[in-house]
This record gives C-alpha cells, sequence and structure tokens, in this order.
C-alpha cells in the first residue's frame, strides 16, 4: 500500500490544496510559468494519487486563463530511478524466477532516466502555451 492509500486526506491536501496554493500565488505575482509534475495514473485514476492529480490537472487548464502565468502540466510513466517506479517491481519479481507479467500483450512500457524528466519540465516551461 502506497503512502498516499494509506494516509489519502495527505495525498489531497498536498496535491489538490497545494497545487492550489501556489496557482493562486502564480497569478499574484505574475509568474512566466507554473509547470505541475503530474502522473500518468492521473488518466482514467483509480487510485488516490491518480485522482488527487488528476484534480491538479484540472486546476492547471482552469488557472491557465486567469492572468498571465502559463499553466502546464507534464505528466510522467516510468522514471528510471525514482520512487514509484516499476523497474524494482520487476528486479524482484526475476530474482524470485518469474514471471514479469505483462496483462496486455499490445502493452509497450516507456522508461525515461531523471535526468531525462528534468529536461521535459524545462522543455514544457520554455514552448508550452499552457493549457
Amino acid at each position: 500500500m502506497t503512502v498516499l492509500e494509506e494516509y489519502p486526506d495527505e495525498g489531497v491536501k498536498n496535491n489538490v490544496f497545494g497545487t492550489l496554493t501556489i496557482a493562486e500565488a502564480s497569478i499574484e505575482y505574475e509568474a512566466d510559468e507554473f509547470v505541475l509534475i503530474s502522473t500518468d495514473k492521473a488518466v482514467n485514476p483509480t487510485s488516490v494519487m491518480g485522482i488527487a492529480k488528476r484534480i491538479a490537472e484540472m486546476l492547471m487548464q482552469d488557472f491557465n486563463y486567469r492572468g498571465v502565468t502559463k499553466f502546464i502540466a507534464v505528466r510522467f510513466g516510468n522514471v528510471l530511478g525514482s520512487r514509484g517506479s516499476v523497474i524494482p517491481l520487476f528486479n524482484e519479481r526475476i530474482k524470485r524466477g518469474g514471471p514479469v507479467v505483462v496483462r496486455d500483450p499490445e502493452a509497450e512500457r516507456y522508461f525515461m532516466s531523471i535526468s531525462e524528466a528534468v529536461l521535459l519540465v524545462l522543455q514544457a516551461g520554455a514552448i508550452s502555451e499552457g493549457g
């Protein structure tokens, strides 16, 4: 069980109300860009984290039309070496003799390094039109 599933109120406070607070400050102080780091779990969310991140993304869409600040969201899937990465799970299953199961034979997993994820955030802030 993840921390957010164990303490859902903390996940909502951080991901929803924290985003709201910083978004309001961004408008007030006319920040150039606000880049929200979201997750692929925000697509059709089935967990507290996914739901909270989806709400944060919706806040970005709404705030984008309130002032000069460009509000942007980036979604990460599998960032190698990050907390929540699927790689440690795969490694553990391989150590136990397998199997590593992919539920859908058409499914593809894409991975990026932490430095690639950082570059994505910087590029999003530089080239995005917001929204």
